[in-house]
């Protein structure tokens, strides 16, 4: 993928963006700006002549000074506009939003990196390591913070900003969610969005950030995994960890988490209110009118409780105001808003720099398209109505947005006039005061002091001119309309009346009743005349008299399209105009006119509003193709203008792959008649979505490796229940010997979990194997007589898992072999995809990469294909197993496909929808073995269906079934030597069968989850999808917090350059490994790095799903698995 272009502005000083930099410190009150990136250039033949230039960035990865070195240094790879200068220094800024210093990074090109902060004073300061992870912190929350939402407003605040994602795979994921949860507490430092008034635990930057994190994508088991933990420390976090229940349709166990932490603390007002917003949305589609009733009952009852708990939030009482609106109570709805505490909006931090000598932008060709281009350089050079430029309610922001957004919904549902009569009913209106108190008051003067209070907030419009806010000007002397039209473009006037539109009267504001009357007993008795009704806040006052001029504007324009529909005349406005007039019904909430407009707009120009505004509505009716080219086009529009993440679109592409398949929508990009450069770039979204696992993203019955089809050439790897991956000088030799015949694959059946594995696995990674590698041993697998899961067992997996899970060349794990071998003992099968289900959630809590998980099945006619089938179906992904193994001995001496028992289990396959494969093979009856069933499987008969075999055995037991001996009858110790002709036969037959299959990219799955399997009398018991014997998320969450031991480094002594080692040459013995389990954490963390393989693998995949393999901290599980007596079959 490649990186947006750099944009570059030139400072008309060196380092002036620097200095402006550290003069604004101290008054950042946020999260800070976006990063700040400066050069220096200068001409490889003229040294004295430097140029500085800078730009802004977000979603780099500041964990560290190394990582910003880094990206400067990528800059010097990069085109510029002075193609003839080199970059020669770099000074990275990143604001620390926890500690208030700017942390800095300055490299000189060749030359030194030097790390230090400036605090608000400009003293500058030692970076520690607890800064540098407060800094990491804050720049993915700004990541999030300053992304754009695909409208493009964002993007055109700040000029020049790349903008990248800041967790792009489950490692970063996890690095961010360990920082999150250490600096959890503190988070209320950073400030908080600007509806809340006094941030605290849940109510601030970090956990917005965290929610929205989330939200886009999708990872609700690491949510829950990540506030589970943290309820435990304070209760008030329960409400965080129901709302990412809600989000994962988890509703259920979310209503029990805040049930139970209501009665801890009964006045936790987030608590409340989020119970109030989850019982308002249960009413919106109620299945009785009864029903509707009771949950807006309960509903008020927690909204009004929360107003109580936290009275001077805003969020509180806007949530009533909304309970009142669901209700279509009106009058306590209007009294509700009115009693909102409204408070000054606090814009993000932005950069403020002096004005650059010279901006250059650059276009990348990946970003080219026609439709795009036809946006204007800018949106100024098109004329646009006054009237239409006038509207102040599109400047609304923070708290008068909403308070305005619930008053437009209450006009939607009841009209104006209904509106205006209630809001009489509710508050002392002008004329009723002065004709009770007898004190005339100008007109003039009057409207002098209604200016509304949102003349004092940052972003809003300040008052007019005139300081007449609302005067009559718009009427003749003789009381005629003569209102401002809407003049069309062909110079026609519609003779629009907009009396239609009744003009607000002004109310009473408490300030008025102050200033009139200096008598309170007087004013308390004149006030009580007037049916006990209440004096409307100035601020509200105001927005009626906004709402106002919006509606007669929306007035004016719906009657004039009217006339010249009805005169057949084209209704021409610019493309500006539209977009404003498609806001403008936006916000008052005219879904249908939203939509003409923003078309209307869309067919003279590329507007990203518009068509962001349209892709809500394609997203709404299901229309998978209109959203699927809108995001294209927004994608490509972002990309553009430097920025290559937007969480927003990110997704909309993630609920997309969840609703119709990853496969379909990628089907979809790429039938679009677009550049291919340009396709690259949305799937590059959905490429994020496999990463993380989305929902919808499983599919195919095929594995793929670096785009290309992959069969497996395996060889069973054990011998003994000891572990084979600790001796690295062993499996190097038995490694090479591998390769020579073209094993890619080893199946290994039994590891001690506290050892060191990462020489061995590093020494296959390099040869290019795979381990396919049991989980369970004969102590923790499932007892088909009498089957049960328990936590012991799901204990020793999650060891295994922990000390695995980062390796790359690790290709699944089996979660099970030969558990059932006849069909008195089918019941069993629900345990199995019980452990499926809760090993699954164990790699999601522990944000592991999707390791794909699988089974190795007896071949039994008597389960065939009731237990396969079984294994695979339900609508649930994650109980179902990830890939198929069967152990088959049927192909024995001079047997064809047709005889040997092939042909009937190709049948039964032929329509699997996950990969299958022989896990086990190999028949030693009839002599030496010829292996001519690898001809079958990678032949015409099997190789659409069949993925590959793994040979049984490598090493010479007393069973016959191996393929190498050592030294003195020893196992996996000296060099290896082939057993002939066994040996050569295999090597021969691998040789010769070389199929290619699919590249990933011509693979389009159609093939569905079976149906599960019913019972019948004397054959599988198990009748359909039946409940799993799960153990549940609260014993996943207490196996993934817990503290591992770090893995044993075990040494063997070698008296030759191949080893000769023997279990009885360790430095470490097995009582050292045992002891490990008790190891602290701190000696985990100090081995962790031992354990990183290389990673020299190359990508599995299945189907359209890339299992991506990184290196994080683990441990591992004791397995005891012998096959010395297999079934000849």
């Amino acid at each position: 993928m490649v990186a947006p272009a750099v944009p570059e502005l030139t400072e008309e000083r060196l380092y002036e963006s620097i200095d402006s930099r550290t003069e604004v410190l101290a008054a950042l009150r946020e999260l800070g700006p976006p990063d700040l990136v400066q050069l220096i250039k200068q001409a490889p033949r003229n040294p004295g002549k430097q140029t500085g230039l800078y730009h802004h960035v977000t979603g780099v990865d500041a964990s560290s000074s190394a990582s910003l070195a880094a990206y400067i240094n990528t800059l010097t790879y990069k085109e510029s506009n002075q193609s003839a200068t080199r970059v020669v220094e770099g000074i990275y800024c990143c604001y620390n939003a926890f500690s208030r210093v700017d942390m800095r990074v300055h490299v000189q090109i060749p030359g030194s990196v030097d790390s230090y902060c400036i605090d608000e004073r400009g003293d500058k300061r030692v970076a520690s390591d607890e800064l540098w992870l407060e800094t990491y912190l804050c720049s993915v929350l700004r990541a999030y913070s300053y992304a754009d939402d695909g409208s493009g407003d964002t993007i055109r605040k700040i000029m020049g900003v790349r903008r990248f994602n800041p967790v792009t795979n489950t490692e970063t994921e996890h690095r961010f969610l360990q920082a999150a949860e250490h600096l959890f507490f503190r988070g209320w430092q950073l400030g908080s969005d600007s509806v809340v008034q006094v941030p605290n635990n849940v109510s601030n930057h970090l956990t917005s950030g965290l929610l929205k994190y989330f939200y886009t994508t999708g990872r609700f088991a690491s949510g829950i995994n990540l506030f589970e933990k943290l309820r435990t420390k304070n209760v008030e976090v329960s409400s965080l960890l129901a709302k990412i229940l809600f989000m994962g349709n988890e509703e259920v166990q979310a209503v029990q988490v805040l049930h139970e932490s209501i009665k801890q603390s009964p006045m936790d007002y987030v608590m409340l209110d989020t119970q109030a917003e989850f019982l308002k949305k249960k009413a919106l589609n109620p299945n009785t009118p009864e029903l509707k009733e009771e949950r807006l009952r309960m509903a008020l009852g927690c909204a009004d409780r929360s107003t109580v708990a936290a009275p001077s939030e805003f969020g509180t009482w806007a949530r009533l105001a909304e309970v009142y609106v669901a209700m279509e109570d009106w009058e306590h709805a209007l009294t509700t808003l009115n009693s909102c505490p409204m408070f000054t909006y606090q814009d993000k931090d932005a950069p403020i720099m002096p004005e650059p000598r010279e901006i250059h932008l650059p276009t990348l060709p990946e970003t080219r398209l026609d439709e795009i281009d036809s946006e204007p350089e800018s949106k100024y050079s098109e004329e646009v109505h006054p009237s239409l430029l006038s509207l102040r309610a599109a400047q609304y922001k923070g708290t008068f947005k909403h308070a305005y957004s619930i008053l437009t919904e209450m006009t939607a549902k009841i009209g104006w006039d209904q509106l205006l009569r209630i809001r009489s009913n509710v508050f002392v209106m002008e004329e009723e005061y002065r004709s009770e108190t007898q004190a005339p008051v100008s007109t003039k003067g009057d409207l002098e002091k209604r200016n509304a209070s949102t003349d004092v907030l940052r972003g809003s419009p300040g008052p007019p001119v005139n300081g007449d806010e609302h005067a009559d000007d718009e009427k003749s002397t003789n009381g005629d309309s003569i209102a401002t039209t809407l003049v069309t473009e062909n110079g026609a006037r519609g003779s629009v009346m907009d009396q239609s539109v009744e003009k607000p009267p002004h109310t009473v504001t408490p300030e008025e009743v102050k200033s009139g009357n200096e008598d309170n007993d007087a004013t308390t008795e004149q006030l009580s005349r007037f049916n006990n009704k209440r004096l409307c806040e100035r601020w509200l006052d105001s927005l009626f008299m906004v709402l106002y001029e919006d509606l007669r504007i929306y007035t004016i324009w719906r009657t004039e399209m009217a006339q010249y529909r009805a005169q057949s005349m084209q209704y021409k406005k610019s493309a500006e105009e539209w977009e404003i007039l498609g806001t403008l019904a936006e916000r008052l909430h005219h879904k249908e006119e939203t939509i003409e407009a923003y078309r209307q707009c869309l067919s003279i120009r590329f507007s990203p509003k518009a068509l962001t505004g349209i892709l809500s509505d394609f997203e709404k009716v299901k229309n998978t193709r209109e959203t699927v080219g809108s995001v294209i086009r927004l994608v490509t529009w972002q990309y553009r203008w430097y920025s290559e993440f937007s969480p927003e679109l990110l997704y909309t592409i993630r609920t997309l792959i969840e609703d119709e398949g990853a496969v379909k929508v990628r089907s979809i990009i790429q039938a679009t008649s677009l550049p291919q450069n340009v396709l690259d770039l949305t799937h590059h979204y959905a490429a994020l979505c496999a990463t993380f696992r989305s929902s919808g993203t499983e599919g195919g019955a095929k594995f793929f490796a670096d785009g290309d089809q992959f069969f497996l050439k395996g060889v069973a790897y054990q011998g003994t229940p000891a572990d084979p991956l600790i001796d690295t000088t062993q499996c190097t030799s038995d490694a090479q010997l591998m390769q020579s015949i073209g094993t890619n694959s080893i199946r290994v059946y039994h590891v001690d979990p506290y050892v060191d594995h990462s020489g061995c696995m590093s020494v296959f990674a390099h040869a290019g194997i795979y381990i396919w590698l049991d989980l369970d041993t004969f102590n923790t697998s499932v007892n088909q007589d009498a089957p049960m899961w328990t936590e012991a067992q799901f204990f020793a997996f999650t060891d295994v898992v922990d000390s695995f899970h980062s390796y790359d060349n690790l290709a699944g794990f089996w979660i099970g072999n030969e558990v059932i071998d006849n069909a008195a003992g089918s019941p069993a099968a629900p345990y199995i995809k019980a452990m499926v289900a809760d090993t699954k959630a164990y790699l999601a809590a522990k944000a592991y990469r999707p390791i794909p998980i699988g089974y190795s099945a007896a071949d039994i006619a008597e389960l065939r294909p009731s237990l396969q089938n079984y294994l695979a179906c339900g609508n649930d992904a994650s109980q179902r197993i990830d890939f198929f193994g069967l152990n088959s001995y049927e192909w024995c001496s001079s047997v064809t496909y047709q005889t040997s028992g092939y042909q009937n289990l190709q049948n039964l396959a032929s329509n699997y929808s996950i990969p299958i494969f022989f896990s086990e093979t190999g028949c030693i009856i009839g002599g030496a073995r010829t292996f001519a069933d690898q001809s079958a499987i990678f032949g015409p008969e099997m190789v659409n269906t069949w993925s590959g075999s793994i040979v049984y055995e490598w090493v010479e037991e007393a069973n016959g079934y191996g393929l190498v001996t050592y030294p003195d009858g020893q196992i996996y110790s000296g060099p290896p030597s082939p057993i002939q002709p066994d040996f050569n036969n295999l090597s021969q037959e691998w040789k010769t069968l070389n199929p290619t299959g699919l590249p990933s990219a011509a693979y389009t799955p159609s093939l569905t989850a079976p149906t599960c399997p019913s019972s019948s009398a004397g054959g599988w018991l198990v009748d359909g999808e039946v409940p799993l014997p799960t153990l549940g998320q609260a014993v996943v969450n207490a196996a993934a917090q817990s503290v591992k031991p770090a893995p044993i480094t075990v040494t063997f002594s070698s008296t030759s350059p191949v080893s000769t080692a023997t279990s009885t040459s360790t430095t470490a013995s097995s009582s050292d490994a045992s002891a490990a389990a008790e190891q602290t954490s701190a000696s985990k963390a100090n081995a962790a790095s031992s354990k990183s393989a290389e990673s020299h693998g190359r990508i599995l995949a299945i189907g359209d799903r890339n299992y991506i393999f990184y290196n994080n901290d683990s441990d591992s599980d004791n397995d005891s698995d012998n096959h010395n007596d297999k079934d000849t079959g």
